[in-house]
C-alpha cells in the first residue's frame, strides 16, 4: 500500500483529502506546516507528497528544494495543491520540477488521477532502475555484492568464486565470518563507519579463507553506503589480489 504525505495548514480541507486518499485504498501522513512536513518526509519516505505553497515557517517552494538536497527524499514525486493560480507561481514550481499543479477548489477526481499518474511512472522508472542495476550486479567479470544489517543480502557468482563458494553459501554471513588476519578489527571498523553514514565509501585490503581450497586470499574491496530499496546498505564490489 502507497504513502501519501499531505501538507496543508487548512486544517479542514487537509483532513478531507487524508480521508479522500484513505478511502482510495493509500496510508496517509499528515502535517500543518512545512518544518513538520519535512521532518516527516525525512522520518517516513512518502511515496508521494501533496503540498500547498503557502505555508507558515517554511513554504512549500523551500520545502521542495531541501528535499531535493537530500538523497533518500530527492525522488520522491511531490504535486502541489494551491489557490495560488498566478502564472508566475506555476512556472516557478515547473522551473523548481515538480512533477504536477492542482489550484483549489480540489476536483477531486483529478486530484486521484494525478497521484495515480504519478505512482505509475515512478513504479515504471524503479522497475526500469532495477533491471539496469541487475543487469550490472550480475556481470561475470566483476564481484559485487550487496550488504546491510550486518549481512550480505546479495552476492554474484564472481564474487562468491573468490571464496571458493555459492551465492547461497553467503545467507546470513557477514564480513566477521569473511574477514581473517590481523587487520580484521581494522576493516571491520571502516565498513561500520560507512554504514552508520560517517563515511560515504570504503576502500580496504583484508585477508580471507578460500573455503574450497583451504588457503589464504588477499581481498580489495570499494563500496559504497546507499539507500536501497529502503534500507541502508553497502554496495560495491571485492577481486582478488594477486
Amino acid at each position: 500500500m502507497k504513502t501519501i504525505q499531505v501538507i496543508d495548514d487548512d486544517n479542514d480541507l487537509r483532513e478531507n483529502i487524508c480521508g479522500f486518499l484513505k478511502e482510495s485504498g493509500y496510508n496517509v501522513l499528515s502535517a500543518s506546516n512545512g518544518l513538520t512536513g519535512l521532518q516527516q518526509a525525512i522520518s517516513h519516505l512518502p511515496n508521494l507528497i501533496l503540498c500547498e505553497i503557502i505555508l507558515p515557517g517554511m513554504s512549500g517552494h523551500e520545502l521542495y528544494k531541501t528535499l531535493q538536497q537530500i538523497k533518500p527524499t530527492s525522488t520522491i514525486p511531490l504535486i502541489f495543491v494551491t489557490s495560488k493560480n498566478e502564472k508566475g507561481d506555476f512556472r516557478t514550481s515547473m522551473n523548481l520540477g515538480v512533477d504536477d499543479f492542482i489550484t483549489k477548489p480540489i476536483d477531486y477526481n483529478e486530484l486521484l488521477n494525478s497521484v495515480r499518474a504519478r505512482l505509475d511512472k515512478l513504479e515504471r522508472l524503479q522497475h526500469n532502475n532495477d533491471n539496469k542495476f541487475y543487469a550490472l550486479i550480475n556481470n561475470p567479470l566483476t564481484g559485487v555484492f550487496i550488504y546491510s544489517k550486518n549481512k550480505f543480502d546479495y552476492v554474484n557468482e564472481t564474487c562468491a568464486k573468490i571464496f571458493g563458494m555459492q551465492p547461497s553459501d553467503f545467507s546470513n554471513m557477514s564480513f566477521n565470518s569473511i574477514i581473517t588476519g590481523c587487520d580484521k578489527r581494522v576493516v571491520l571498523k571502516k565498513i561500520e563507519d560507512c554504514v552508520s553514514k560517517s563515511q560515504n565509501a570504503i576502500h580496504a585490503c583484508f585477508q580471507a579463507s578460500h573455503y574450497k581450497e583451504k588457503h589464504s586470499v588477499i581481498i580489495e574491496m570499494y563500496a559504497g553506503y546507499v539507500n536501497f530499496r529502503g534500507t541502508d546498505s553497502l554496495v560495491g564490489y571485492m577481486t582478488e589480489m594477486c
